[in-house]
């Protein structure tokens, strides 16, 4: 399972683009998010079959978390597989409407068996609210609760009882309040650590947008965005959320001044060894690394340079070991270039092979099993480190359970 989408960003990005502010609280306070019953009900997948449908552009629609087991969000839905991609169940939650206009969904996915869905739903009037699902079943069983009157938002996972989110804090408040929640309880209770406007304690920008949240542990997080001029920032916290301070990062050059973008972050085991990615619209995409999580961040180097390149995407399967497609179109033909890095980022070599053209995603695993998404819903799978490929059936769940 590759780190760079184990927390996703579902619909169009600047949907979450949100100029916020993160003010902190003196101490913590306990919220319990409100719900029409006591007791949140369970609920199960609808049995029903699903028509096949393409993910929507620019999200990163697959997630394999071994060889046999993996997860993927094509259209209105939540899919699982244990064999390796020939056949996938639906087990979408009721009331998972993940591709609705102006709404965006995050994912976090921290094991195999445990995927947490913070996603916008339609209400009366077209007001969006925001829900929280969580199943640690393997999708068999999910648990919804109410979490916001305002839409859409940010979660990064831990496991399947602790998880953080960042959401606006209503409706009216305008799009710079906004309140960091952490959970220990699978979503029972929810501790505020972070709200706009509380004074007395280091606070990351209130400018500017957000672009994600990404924890290492309890302790360890960073928060990525850029100001309203465009310059990026990331902000790291010691204390679970409550305090922030600048991260240590250096721009190269050839960025300088350029609408630069930072993330995904993805960390690894709870000592924070981490890799963020930059890149300018997608594209002149460089590597940082970090082995403090996140405090502070080395340039360890770029992806090379193609003609004609448009969108790269980076593929994460571990702080030495990273994946890269560039989709160029240069030529009149569309053609879509792979390679890899054994070194962190330093070095890369081109991997000769063929793959189809306008590859949306990467998804790795440690050895040479790989799997590439594309536009219209293609599923490609490599068993030879990206040599050769072959389509796999395109993303359609079986009946539920």
């Amino acid at each position: 399972m590759s780190r760079t989408i184990r927390v996703m960003l579902l619909g169009l990005a600047g949907a979450l683009a949100m100029a916020i502010h993160g003010g902190m609280p003196s101490r913590g306070v306990f919220v319990r998010i409100p719900t029409s019953r006591a007791k949140p009900a369970a609920i199960a997948p609808p049995p029903r079959f699903l028509a096949p449908l393409p993910p929507l552009v620019g999200i990163d629609p697959l997630v394999m978390v071994s060889k046999t087991v993996g997860w993927a969000f094509p259209l209105w839905s939540v899919a699982h597989t244990t064999d390796g991609g020939r056949r996938w169940q639906n087990v979408t939650p009721r009331g998972v409407q993940l591709t609705m206009p102006a709404n965006a969904a995050s994912v976090s996915i921290p094991s195999p068996q445990v995927v947490w869905i913070l996603s916008g739903n339609a209400q009366a009037a077209n007001v969006l609210k925001t829900h929280l699902y969580l199943t640690t079943s393997a999708g068999r069983r999910w648990s919804v609760r109410r979490f916001s009157s305002a839409p859409g938002g940010y979660i990064t996972a831990l496991n399947g009882r602790e998880a953080f989110v960042l959401v606006l804090s209503g409706p009216a408040s305008g799009p710079e309040a906004v309140n960091i929640y952490r959970t220990v309880d699978a979503g029972r209770t929810w501790r505020l650590v972070a709200r706009t406007g509380a004074r007395g304690r280091r606070s990351f920008p209130y400018q500017g947008g957000k672009t994600g949240l990404y924890f290492a542990n309890p302790s360890d997080g960073v928060l990525t965005g850029f100001d309203p001029s465009g310059h990026p920032w990331v902000y790291a916290t010691r204390d679970g959320g409550q305090q922030w301070q600048p991260a240590h990062l250096v721009i190269p050059p050839d960025l300088a001044g350029k609408p630069v973008t930072f993330g995904p972050v993805a960390f690894f085991g709870r000592r924070g060894h981490g890799v963020l990615i930059a890149s300018e619209f997608g594209r002149h995409t460089v590597i940082y690394q970090t082995v403090d999580a996140g405090l502070d961040w080395s340039l360890a180097g770029a992806m090379p340079g193609l003609d004609g390149a448009g969108e790269q995407t980076v593929d994460i399967v571990s702080p030495g070991s990273l994946w890269a497609v560039a989709n160029v179109s240069a030529t009149e033909r569309p053609d879509t270039v792979l390679v890899r890095s054994t070194t962190g980022g330093r070095t890369w070599q081109r991997v000769p092979g063929t793959l189809p053209p306008l590859v949306l995603a990467l998804d790795f695993l440690s050895g040479p099993i790989g799997y590439a998404t594309t536009a219209g819903g293609g599923v490609w799978k490599t068993t030879d480190g990206g040599a050769t490929w072959s389509r796999r059936p395109p993303v359609t769940p079986a009946v539920g359970p």
